[in-house]
C-alpha cells in the first residue's frame, strides 16, 4: 500500500477494508483474510487438543496462505513507479518443539 503512496494506515480494520475494496489487492486478500482469521482463532480461542502438525502448518498455512501473499506483494512492488525490488525473502520453517 506504501508503494501505492497510499495514506499509512495503523489499524488491522483500515488495512483490511483496504485490500477488500482494491482490485488490485485481490490475491493477496485471498490469502490473507483466512490468515487473517486463522490468527484471531488462534490468539483467542486455541484448542491444544486441536492443534495440527508443524509439517501440516507448512504446507497449509505457510506454503497455502504466506507464500501466495508474498508472491503478490512482490509483484506490485515490482509494478510500482519507481519499482521497488525485494530480496529474495529467506524461507520460513517451521520446527516442532522437543519434548518435554
Amino acid at each position: 500500500m506504501t508503494a501505492d503512496r497510499a495514506k499509512a494506515r495503523s489499524r488491522h480494520q483500515d488495512r483490511l477494508q483496504i485490500l477488500q475494496a482494491e482490485q488490485r489487492y485481490e490475491k493477496i486478500y485471498e490469502s490473507f483474510h483466512v490468515l487473517y482469521d486463522l490468527s484471531h482463532v488462534t490468539r483467542y480461542s486455541a484448542a491444544p487438543s486441536k492443534w495440527i502438525t508443524a509439517e501440516k502448518i507448512q504446507k497449509r498455512v505457510i506454503g497455502g496462505l504466506v507464500q501466495p501473499i508474498e508472491k503478490s506483494a512482490c509483484k506490485l512492488l515490482s509494478a510500482a513507479k519507481p519499482p521497488i525490488v525485494v530480496a529474495d525473502l529467506p524461507a520460513i520453517s517451521l520446527k516442532a518443539a522437543p519434548p518435554n
